[in-house]
Formats: structure tokens, C-alpha cells, sequence
């Protein structure tokens, strides 16, 4: 006498196609999560080096998160007196494209601007800081600080 075919669990009862299917859509949906783990890892690992192209690997394994832009700009504006003004506002505009609510990306992004000379979009940014943060007295002090001047 042959034995019924039983599932994992050893119910006696047969396994039809739609707990089939649902268990290979888990498994595939199990290895997308282990796959995009394991690039926020290497792009965490590669971005802690701190030098300006390792940052950009960093960017490239993990491309939503803000902070890689955001560290690319300080970097290069840290690593080089002499660096493009320009290079630096186009990160931190790609920072607080990435994530919008970093008060500190768009602090930092109303400084790369009027470095550029683009008064009208770093007071823009300037301003934005604050809506997000408005407690914040060092945000708060460099809105004023901008104003002035």
C-alpha cells in the first residue's frame, strides 16, 4: 500500500497548487530582502571609508538612501579648498531630492548655493530647514546668519 503525498508538516493531506505557489512567492520574496540587505551592507561598508570615490561605490550599491549624496558633498568640499561649488550644491540637492525631511541636508545645500552665487535658491533652502526642524537653534542660526549678510 502506497503512502498519500504529505506536505512538510506531515498532515496526511495533499498540497495543492496555490500552497505551492505561495511558498515559492515567499522564498522569492525572501531572497529580494536578503539581496537589497546585503547591498545596504557593502554600500555602508565601502561609505565608511570617507574617501570621495569610495563614497560613490557606496552610492551606486545603495541609490535611495540620502546620506551617501550627503556625505559625497561634505567630503568633497573637506577633501579640496579648491572643489566645484557647483559639484557640491548638485549633491546635496540629490541628498534632499533622496529624503527631503534632513534638516541638515538642507542647511547644507542653502550654504553650497550661496557658494554658487545662487542667492534666491539658498535662501529657498535655508528656509526649508526650519520648517522641518523649527526648534533647532543651529538650523534656526544659519537662516539668520544668511539673512543678514
Amino acid at each position: 500500500m502506497e503512502k498519500p503525498r504529505t506536505t512538510p508538516t506531515g498532515t496526511g493531506r495533499r498540497e495543492t497548487w496555490l500552497e505551492r505557489a505561495g511558498r515559492g512567492a515567499l522564498a522569492l520574496l525572501l531572497a529580494a530582502l536578503l539581496v537589497q540587505a546585503a547591498r545596504q551592507a557593502v554600500a555602508s561598508a565601502l561609505a565608511k571609508r570617507n574617501p570621495v570615490d569610495a563614497i560613490r561605490r557606496a552610492e551606486r550599491w545603495d541609490p535611495s538612501n540620502p546620506e551617501y549624496p550627503a556625505q559625497f558633498g561634505r567630503a568633497l568640499a573637506a577633501a579640496d579648498p579648491d572643489a566645484d561649488p557647483r559639484a557640491v550644491a548638485r549633491a546635496f540637492e540629490d541628498a534632499v531630492r533622496l529624503g527631503p525631511n534632513r534638516v541638515e541636508n538642507w542647511s547644507s545645500l542653502g550654504e553650497a548655493l550661496e557658494m554658487v552665487g545662487n542667492f534666491p535658491g539658498a535662501r529657498r533652502a535655508y528656509e526649508r530647514a526650519p520648517e522641518r526642524l523649527p526648534r533647532s537653534a543651529a538650523i534656526n542660526w544659519r537662516l539668520e546668519n544668511f539673512l543678514v549678510r
